[in-house]
């Protein structure tokens, strides 16, 4: 008898990180259905300092009264809009049954916590580009934006065909703005009750993926390392668990792995708890980051990441004296308008320096340089920064950063550039990009023989440096090209896998 396994599909390794965003892939497949150790949950890792800032956010809520909203908690009831998105050709429906045995699982899954959720619409939709999207793309961007129900109010929840072996991802409550529509969770259709995507056919993928939706980590967030999940009673973790695998222990001296925690990666039937501290974290991070949904009255946190979205450039004259204008707008990851930052800039030309001035409740900030009475060449203004309270600066994401008179400048001396290290590799190398403008990017790798092998990004990119891990473990030695597109520019490199 043949012992190997029957490998159905993918065995590639891919992890996107740029502008904030993770993405893995690193998927086999056995008969009996996906048993071999692969990146199941696409939901952005955050890095330490946004996990630690976020942290400080709640510590300085709750100490101005935030426990109180906490105190008064009544049961939640959160409202469900579902959208079914399958293929032209049907892949991916679900009938209305299968949708109500998702929800009698959601709400059995999470009777003990407090929050309940009701059904309040269903729409389908056939559409092959966005049942098969990529987290991050465009297409995923398209979809929320067509098919979100008040995002504030109401959990989107999408069923696609996504691939590469992911089941689904969420975004956290301190993403965006409460109202912004990119808020939801997106599942693997196949994960439903009695779905194909054995042994994640009981539905728990969106139990797990609504975990994230009320903000939850992973119980091996941080590996064995503190604070980890940032909930006290989840053991330590140093990496997923898979299968069922009873009296697993990764971090000597705190106790068995949370192998049966809806927020690991166990097969379906070995999940089924939440503890009293994750409750806990859900109610702090819903009465901070949305109000609306749980009923209170919210904090000074919330937003997430911010952006410089454009810039102007001028100049004003009064009487022999001429200075420099700028203007910039500053929006939320969602495209919301945010008031209140301090925007700092430098300035050169006629006369140089540097200032800073506060966003108005249309997110703009206007400010002028030094006046002088011989104003010979021309302004130019750069952002060196931007803070508020509650949310961080995604400089990355900048649609541009440098602005002259003369135009956009979008980042000082940058151009299109693409090239990885190490090369040659065995068997990982990093692929990195710079990108002077934010524009629709595809980055794709193909082997010497020209046939494509990963196509990683596919999306808009916002203006500066990103990066790609290849993971080539499972390929042949040899040549392989990647190919950058960014608006009408193409660059073409080489790099070669030796083992």
């Amino acid at each position: 008898m043949n012992r190997l396994p029957r490998i159905l599909s993918l065995a590639l390794a891919l992890t996107v990180l740029g502008a904030g965003l993770a993405f893995a892939a690193d998927i086999t497949f056995e008969k009996a259905g996906q048993v071999v150790a692969g990146v199941r949950c696409a939901t952005e890792t955050p890095s330490l300092e946004r996990t630690e800032q976020i942290q400080a956010e709640v510590d300085a809520w709750l100490k101005t009264g935030g426990w109180a909203q906490l105190r008064d908690k009544a049961n939640v009831t959160i409202p469900v809009a579902v959208h079914v998105v399958a293929q032209t050709n049907g892949v991916g429906d679900l009938t209305n049954q299968q949708i109500n045995a998702q929800m009698q699982v959601l709400n059995q899954a999470y009777a003990g916590t407090g929050y309940s959720f009701d059904l309040v619409s269903t729409d389908r939709t056939y559409d092959t580009k966005w049942s098969t999207h990529r987290y991050g793309s465009r297409d995923e961007r398209r979809m929320k934006q067509a098919l979100a129900v008040d995002p504030a109010t109401t959990l989107n929840v999408y069923f696609c065909n996504i691939g590469g072996g992911l089941l689904g991802y969420a975004t956290f409550p301190d993403m965006y703005a409460e109202d912004s529509y990119m808020h939801g969770v997106v599942i693997l259709y196949a994960s439903v009750p009695g779905g194909g995507a054995a042994p994640y056919d009981e539905g728990d993928t969106a139990t797990h993926e609504i975990g994230h939706f009320l903000g939850l980590y992973h119980t091996f967030q941080g590996g064995c390392s503190n604070p980890g999940d940032y909930v006290s009673d989840t053991a330590p973790e140093s990496s997923p668990a898979y299968g069922c695998p009873n009296g697993r222990d990764t971090c000597a001296g705190n106790g068995p792995d949370p192998i049966t925690n809806y927020m690991d990666y166990t097969d379906d039937s070995c999940m089924f708890e939440f503890t009293a501290g994750q409750t806990a974290r859900m109610d702090q991070q819903m009465a901070l980051y949305r109000p609306t949904m749980f009923g209170g009255t919210g904090g000074p946190g919330g937003g997430g990441d911010m952006h410089v979205a454009s810039m102007t450039v001028g100049r004003e004259s009064k009487g022999p004296n001429t200075n420099g204008t700028c203007s910039a707008s500053v929006v939320d990851a969602g495209g919301n308008a945010v008031a209140g930052a301090t925007v700092t800039f430098s300035i050169d030309g006629p006369t140089g320096g540097s200032t800073s001035g506060t966003t108005g409740s249309n997110g703009v900030v206007s400010v002028t340089s030094a006046k002088t009475r011989n104003a010979s060449g021309e302004w130019c203004f750069e952002v060196t920064g931007v803070s508020l309270s509650g949310s961080s600066y995604d400089s990355g994401a900048n649609v541009v950063t440098r602005s002259c008179e003369s135009g956009d400048v979008f980042r000082t001396g940058a151009e299109l550039s693409l090239g990885n290290q190490p090369n040659p590799f065995n068997p990982m190398t990093v692929i990195r990009f710079a990108l002077p403008a934010a524009t629709d990017v595809t980055l794709s790798i193909y082997d010497a023989a020209g046939r494509l092998v990963s196509r990683p990004v596919d999306g808009f990119l916002g203006a500066g440096d990103h990066e790609v891990t290849f993971n080539a473990r499972n390929r042949a030695s040899g040549v392989y090209f990647y190919q950058l597109r960014a608006g009408n520019e193409t660059l073409t490199r080489k790099m070669l896998l030796l083992k």
